[in-house]
């Protein structure tokens, strides 16, 4: 399957990798290093960290492949923007649960252990239904966030 002139790989899921989460990047070489030196930090075990790459020019791909040998690259040749972008990184994931990481934020050392032990006590969110708004705050506090109005933050 072709999209956009991208090849499109569908992977296999019944790894032992449980998480994966993309990042990604676009010339953001000057955040990469702490973006992703909190994904090896984190306390989960079965993780696998996918940086998806929009066609930068600044040396975040030669930066990753040097320093981050853990972490699956996919360089694209052009920017195909944000929610592509991450769909690329979403088909390659292994992972049953996938989050997603912007290239500028760093994770608690404990962020994926507490998701995935939250989507486990509460399987009803993954449900094929969408996630009408009341659901999605019943589970905010097992994810740590509080809801004002319709933004959310860290509580």
């Amino acid at each position: 399957m072709t999209t956009r002139g991208l090849r499109t790989t569908y992977v296999d899921r019944s790894s032992d990798i449980l998480a994966s989460v993309i990042v990604l990047n676009w010339n953001g070489e000057r955040f990469l290093g702490a973006c992703l030196d909190s994904l090896r930090r984190q306390t989960f075990t079965g993780l696998e960290t996918i940086l998806v790459d929009n066609g930068s020019t600044d040396g975040s791909v030669e930066l990753v492949k040097r320093d981050f040998h853990d972490v699956k690259v996919v360089a694209l040749d052009r920017n195909i923007g944000f929610s592509a972008g991450n769909n690329e990184g979403i088909r390659r994931a292994r992972g049953r649960y996938v989050a997603l990481m912007n290239n500028d934020a760093e994770a608690d050392p404990h962020w994926i252990e507490e998701i995935v032990e939250a989507l486990k006590n509460h399987p009803d969110i993954l449900s094929r239904r969408s996630a009408t708004k009341s659901r999605v705050r019943s589970l905010g506090p097992a994810l740590g966030l509080r809801f004002i109005d319709a933004q959310c933050s860290r509580s």
